[in-house]
């Protein structure tokens, strides 16, 4: 069983927090994703939270205002993230610790600044 290391909930919430930003600016984001810990093989992603007893990951899908760039996130609870991006025909596949909502906010700000341009003073995203 994985280490509880980070607040998946809270994390969820840091999302949610800037969601409407990034549709505002053309991007798609698909609905949070969340795989319980307590499901057999295969897995079943879950898009209603009240149906996960026990998460041990959450999932982020954006599409670029263009339809081609990509960007997918997983979160798990043991304190790290998977990020895969598409952009300009580049594939970019990384790892990162993250261990706090907070720092998992920080680290959405980073990835999207990367996947769309740099934010404005006002913390909002321009493409």
């Amino acid at each position: 069983m994985m280490d509880r290391v980070i607040d998946l909930d809270r994390a969820a919430a840091e999302i949610v927090a800037r969601a409407a930003v990034w549709t505002e600016v053309g991007l798609g984001v698909s609905p949070v994703t969340w795989r319980d810990g307590r499901t057999a093989w295969p897995y079943r992603l879950e898009n209603d939270r009240a149906l996960i007893t026990d998460p041990d990951s959450l999932g982020l899908r954006v599409h670029g205002p263009d339809g081609e760039a990509e960007l997918v996130l997983v979160l798990y609870r043991g304190g790290w993230a998977d990020l895969d991006l598409l952009i300009a025909d580049e594939i970019v596949v990384e790892v990162a610790t993250v261990e706090t909502p907070d720092a998992f906010g920080a680290f959405l700000d980073a990835v999207m600044t990367r996947f769309l341009g740099a934010p404005s003073e006002s913390g909002t995203i321009t493409p």
